[in-house]
């Protein structure tokens, strides 16, 4: 497609290399090594992993424009504000001057959650059905699940790893059926890294409750 963004799309969307039906182009190639790296730097709790993850969601808003799948690029855009957003409230802290610290959720607030993807999955749906998407309701849940998720680290809440571990699940096999080799076995990966976030951020909230506890890291 012809238009302002041309001298940044013509180069990124060269194709690198095949890997079955998949013409892994560079844009898709760094939004892959972007979006690993942001996870692993999750995992740590460290707030580098904003700006890494909010250029994957640029490389792949990109891509999408590029190939004018307009819903697509619609929900990397709000990625990347929600990146921002996130970025923002970790830096800030809860309130001025006061870190912001891995904690659980209450079954409430957790209940609140799982309504708020369920909401999310049902808006969505008739949309990417409407935009001609070839799994609207799986494509949805798996949006839905990754906005709670994002919505729960940002505020460092343990519980956003089941919500990214439940999207990567349902993911796999939904890039298998589209012949999108790299990204389904970058899947795996991300699938372990989700579950050592996980485990990680269990670690460093156990290790907050005893008595020498560290520094920005305490129970509710």
């Amino acid at each position: 497609m012809s238009g302002w963004l041309d001298p940044i799309l013509n180069p990124i969307t060269k194709v690198v290399f095949v890997v079955g039906d998949d013409h892994v182009t560079w844009a898709e190639l760094f939004g892959l090594i972007f979006g690993v790296i942001c996870i692993a730097l999750a995992v740590r709790a460290m707030l580098l992993n904003y700006p890494v993850g909010i250029l994957s969601a640029v490389m792949f808003a990109l891509l999408f424009y590029w190939a004018r799948l307009w819903a697509d690029t619609g929900l990397q855009l709000m990625f990347i504000t929600l990146g921002f957003v996130g970025w923002y409230q970790w830096i800030r802290g809860k309130r001025p001057q006061t870190p912001l610290l891995i904690r659980p959720s209450s079954p409430l607030f957790l209940a609140g959650g799982v309504l708020l993807t369920a909401v999310l999955t049902a808006g969505l749906t008739p949309i990417l059905g409407a935009a001609d998407d070839s799994s609207p309701f799986l494509d949805s849940l798996t949006t839905s699940l990754s906005v709670t998720g994002q919505l729960l680290l940002n505020i460092k809440r343990i519980e956003n790893w089941w919500f990214w571990v439940a999207a990567s699940v349902i993911y796999f096999p939904l890039y298998l059926s589209r012949h999108l080799l790299l990204t389904a076995w970058v899947d795996v990966l991300v699938f372990v890294l989700y579950c050592a976030g996980y485990l990680e951020w269990r670690r460093r909230l156990t290790r907050s409750r005893t008595p020498a506890a560290s520094v920005g890291l305490a129970p509710v």
